[in-house]
């Protein structure tokens, strides 16, 4: 295992997933089913940011799902994932590593699009409270690159940083910031120094994505009960029943905080206490114990998928030891992972699968004109593993 500048570490190998698994993976997301129309709290409805569906909000999501003997099942749903840079790290060949940024471009600009500000995304923030010290810092020092190389003036900031105006846009350095990329994990902006970025959107200065207004309707804890689809376990408020009914069956649950992140809060059930289920509030999410599946070396996984609302963007294994998700144990970490027998996964997107399985000189079915995008993050791809030689050649190609 290494550790990746991206602030995650890193391990060897690709993790290869079943067709039907990734097939029932894949049509969950695309269903949209995920998505509900009503906010997760009755409160939810009384907050102006968050009471009504967006047609925009859903970017950089990640669905993180088990594998088991039952098929895939969704553990939770994220608003704001990250690793996607490790993705790109381990990503095998340089066309899939341009790809995967690609579509990260592609995304940012859509998400703008879609909130009804047409093509003039100038400048955007990378925002996370006390930033530098952000685990994920360097992921999003790359993000922020690979935007400049698409002419997208880029910054990675806390929200302190930025200054609400008097006819409410965000600035930074003078600059009017169009598009917030929201990596703070107050999800529903109520903290005091994240009024500025709340009012700046509910007056619609700016595009904030991930925005609250996704996060009530699909990553709350609380809205596991909700999404009815054979991918998703049985789900309850832990109010829904006395406390002696959950304790004489706790080894067959695994109880989670409604609006907790990065595993703060989680708890298997038969390693739980009486004591510390008894303390648990009401509001805890019991959720249907499916065990992880185990990679050759031992550890679990997971698989989780980054999109940007239905759209699937890239995928990759998060390896752990522990009772839950962490990346500090040595066999710890983010691999390479692939459906079926592809060589990569941009196929897997946009490809014909049976012209591409095994052929590591496919261009996986991106057109020329992607590639002519593609060709300013070029100078990003380190360490690939194909021939470089050969993408420089059908990127010059197209100059």
């Amino acid at each position: 295992k290494i550790m990746s500048e991206y602030g995650v570490p890193l391990k060897d190998g690709t993790v290869r997933i079943n067709d039907e698994d990734w097939r029932l993976m894949r049509d969950f997301i695309e269903s949209g089913a995920w998505k509900l129309s009503e906010p997760a709290l009755p409160d939810d409805c009384l907050d102006p940011l968050l009471q009504n569906s967006l047609p925009y909000g859903a970017f950089m999501m990640g669905f993180d799902f088990h594998i088991t003997n039952d098929g895939p099942k969704l553990i939770e749903i994220n608003t704001n994932a990250g690793g996607l840079a490790a993705v790109t790290s381990l990503a095998g060949y340089c066309i899939e590593k341009l790809y995967t940024m690609y579509k990260f471009v592609q995304a940012v600009e859509d998400e703008y699009k879609q909130a009804g500000f047409g093509d003039s995304l100038n400048v955007v923030a990378i925002v996370d409270d006390n930033v530098q010290n952000q685990k994920l810092y360097g992921e999003m020092l790359l993000f922020a690159e690979i935007l400049r190389l698409n002419n997208i003036e880029t910054y990675v900031l806390s929200p302190e940083d930025l200054v609400l105006s008097q006819e409410n846009y965000l600035t930074y350095q003078e600059q009017r910031v169009d598009f917030v990329y929201n990596r703070i994990t107050d999800f529903r902006l109520t903290a005091e120094n994240h009024q500025h970025l709340r009012a700046s959107a509910l007056a619609n200065k700016v595009v904030i994505s991930p925005h609250p207004s996704c996060y009530v309707r699909s990553a709350d804890k609380r809205n596991l009960e909700r999404i009815d689809h054979a991918v998703v376990p049985e789900s309850a408020l832990l109010s829904s029943k006395p406390r002696e009914e959950w304790m004489a069956e706790k080894k067959q649950w695994v109880f989670k905080p409604p609006d907790g992140a990065a595993s703060r809060g989680v708890y298997r059930g038969d390693k739980i206490s009486r004591k510390k289920l008894s303390s648990l509030p009401d509001d805890t999410i019991a959720q249907r114990f499916c065990p992880p599946a185990i990679a050759e070396d031992g550890s679990k996984y997971d698989i989780r998928i980054y999109t940007q609302n239905t759209n699937i963007i890239g995928m990759a294994t998060r390896h752990f030891t522990g009772q839950v998700m962490e990346m500090r144990s040595d066999k710890s970490g983010f691999s390479h992972s692939l459906p079926g027998d592809v060589c990569c996964f941009p196929v897997v997107l946009e490809g014909d699968i049976d012209d591409c399985i095994n052929n590591p000189n496919c261009q996986c079915g991106i057109s020329s004109n992607d590639l002519q995008i593609m060709k300013n993050i070029f100078p990003l791809i380190k360490g690939t593993e194909c021939c470089i030689e050969e993408v420089r050649t059908m990127i010059e190609s197209l100059q």
